[in-house]
């Protein structure tokens, strides 16, 4: 059976998406009957797949409505891809405690809003010429990261739509839903599985012909030394930030909270820090994102916030206790779990400068306002953990990367 085409590709992914969404809705459904977890979480899971919305309305999420048992959630009329995408979200929480039920359905529905039909076609446009270029399929190596669910789609999604083989090191942390997905597309593009593999052992350089590999700032030097031969995309650590000019309504700052806490802000878009005006009173934080406070709930989560407590108070170090976290003034774009880092400045043209001198270190930028330089590409709070297909992770276009090298 030979490869599918761009378009039937562009198809299968779509519908891949529809799968993910539908399962969101039906884990979001269940935490509804069962009263697991309170506020409103921002997705929805629901069945229409016509876009639109961010997805970031108000409320928090629960941390501990997935420390229990039970039975996941059944699929009216079989769907067999659904279903079994289900059952791996409830493998992968009793895997990764990290993985609750609550934010693994956050990441299945952006991812299926980002496979939306017409946003894959109007993104693999942008690629249009390059595509429609003879290539030979080499085997790209996709050494995964496991901080949050499914953090390795985009690149598998990526590979494949160049015509490559895919080879995906599983991460320990993350070692069932990308295979589960994966099985899951296939069904929709037969010939599929032929260019997909997934492994647990390590990769070596001559696996693959080329390597795309997600780490901390040690295994990317590591990652440099094993894979310096070969073309490669080698990200290091990155965090997120938000700008906050002080005019912004408690709704927007409530809207922010989605950035901090979703996926306990473990992921490199989570904001961990903030720039605030030297006159910004923190209690408006505390006041927006007391709806965030079930996420103490969860033991892993509520563990480090009281260890992170404890060690302030025996250094003696200022901090601002909201609650869901813990408030202090870092310059530090990166924070502990449970801990957000915030500076103060005067102007916004001090805003920028930090933004500037830290944009290597930066996934995203949150900004409500217009305020910032054109060249501070900013999101709207409650939106960065919404990506789009052509939100590259470290701001490297990995498709141009595929179609280069072949």
């Amino acid at each position: 059976m030979s490869e599918p085409d761009l378009q039937q590709k562009i198809d299968a992914f779509s519908e891949l998406g529809n799968e993910m969404r539908k399962a969101a809705g039906l884990l979001n459904r269940s935490h509804a009957r069962d009263g697991e977890g309170s506020g409103g979480g921002g997705h929805s899971g629901d069945d229409d797949h016509s876009g639109g919305g961010d997805g970031s309305g108000g409320g928090g999420h629960s941390g501990d409505s997935d420390t229990r048992g039970g039975e996941p959630p059944s699929v009216k009329g079989h769907n067999p891809g659904v279903q079994s995408l289900l059952d791996s979200v409830e493998q992968s929480r009793a895997h990764n405690p990290w993985f609750t039920t609550r934010e693994t359905s956050r990441a299945l529905d952006a991812l299926g809003r980002m496979l939306q039909k017409d946003k894959l076609e109007s993104w693999a446009g942008r690629y249009k010429k390059q595509l429609q270029e003879p290539r030979v399929s080499k085997t790209v190596a996709v050494i995964m990261a496991g901080n949050i669910p499914l953090v390795g789609f985009h690149d598998f999604m990526c590979v494949l739509m160049a015509g490559h083989r895919f080879l995906g090191k599983l991460s320990s942390q993350d070692p069932v839903l990308p295979v589960t997905v994966a099985r899951m597309l296939t069904r929709h593009a037969p010939g599929l599985e032929k260019f997909i593999e997934f492994t647990s052992a390590q990769v070596d350089s001559g696996d693959a012909e080329a390597v795309i590999a997600t780490g901390s700032d040690n295994t990317a030097r590591y990652f440099e030394f094993r894979f310096g031969d070969k073309p490669r995309i080698i990200r290091k650590n990155r965090n997120s930030t938000a700008v906050i000019s002080g005019r912004e309504p408690e709704a927007v700052l409530g809207a922010l909270g989605e950035d901090v806490f979703s996926y306990f802000g473990l992921g490199c878009r989570s904001v961990s820090h903030l720039l605030i005006p030297e006159d910004f009173d923190l209690s408006r934080l505390v006041e927006a994102w007391a709806p965030f406070s079930p996420i103490t709930s969860h033991p892993k989560y509520r563990n480090n916030l009281i260890y992170q407590r404890a060690l302030f108070n025996l250094k003696d170090q200022p901090f601002t206790d909201a609650g869901c976290c813990l408030l202090t003034e870092s310059a530090q774009t990166a924070s502990p779990v449970s801990v957000v880092h915030y500076s103060r400045y005067r102007h916004f043209s001090d805003a920028g400068a930090f933004l500037m001198a830290n944009k290597d270190r930066l996934q995203c930028v949150v900004a409500a306002g217009d305020f910032l330089p054109d060249n501070a590409k900013t999101l709207l709070p409650g939106e960065s953990q919404q990506p789009g297909p052509a939100d590259y992770a470290d701001g490297v276009d990995t498709m141009d990367f595929l179609l280069r090298f072949s």
